[in-house]
């Protein structure tokens, strides 16, 4: 029986902490493209809890193509943004 409690006290404590971590934990989307029924590159944007988004996309096409990454910041009033960005193409 003590071994019943404890591995349900064990349980619930592993489930409050995952509640507990999620909201300010980023949230990541990742996107494959395709082109002829190939992987020809991806993007992965990262979200975070204040308004930060952080992105980058590749695409190769035989060798060459551009790799941009972003960094986005949200302003809580209207849509404007400011955005940093660096990009190298091949």
């Amino acid at each position: 029986m003590l071994k019943f409690r404890f591995f349900l006290f064990c349980l619930l404590c592993s489930t409050v902490h995952a509640f507990a971590a999620t909201p300010d934990a980023p949230k990541t989307i990742r996107y494959t493209i395709f082109s002829n029924h190939r992987i020809a590159g991806g993007e992965v944007d990262t979200y975070f809890p204040d308004g930060r988004i952080e992105t980058f996309f590749v695409l190769n096409d035989r060798g060459r193509g551009p790799k941009i990454s972003s960094v986005y910041q949200l302003v809580p009033m209207g849509c404007r943004f400011d955005s940093t960005r660096q990009a190298t193409i091949t």
